[in-house]
């Protein structure tokens, strides 16, 4: 899993929101959550050129690589690992169910 994966999963409720502490930095912004996990968003990241075959979530993610950092708790970073395998897991298991046998 990539940066965009953590992102949203810091933005979702997963993470405790209350009492967040917000730093602002010269051209980012950090917001510490209760719980310790950080997300810095950088405003002056750049935009990269889109490749020519390159799909809107490829280019989103690579994107967010530049934007983001983002550091989990201990325990939000188990939750996310244990996600990330199931995810992962049923994405195979999907895979395996659309190609035929080979004879």
């Amino acid at each position: 899993m990539d940066t965009l994966d953590k992102v949203r999963f810091v933005e979702s409720d997963a993470v405790p929101k209350e009492g967040a502490k917000i730093e602002t930095l010269s051209t980012s912004i950090e917001i510490t959550h209760t719980c310790g996990c950080v997300l810095v968003e950088h405003f002056a990241y750049g935009w990269m050129p889109r490749k020519p075959d390159e799909s809107d979530e490829s280019y989103q993610r690579r994107q967010a690589e530049r934007k983001y950092y983002v550091k989990l708790c201990p325990e939000h970073q188990a939750q996310f690992d244990a996600q990330s395998s199931k995810t992962e897991t049923d994405e195979k298991e999907r895979t395996e169910d659309t190609i035929s046998p080979r004879r």
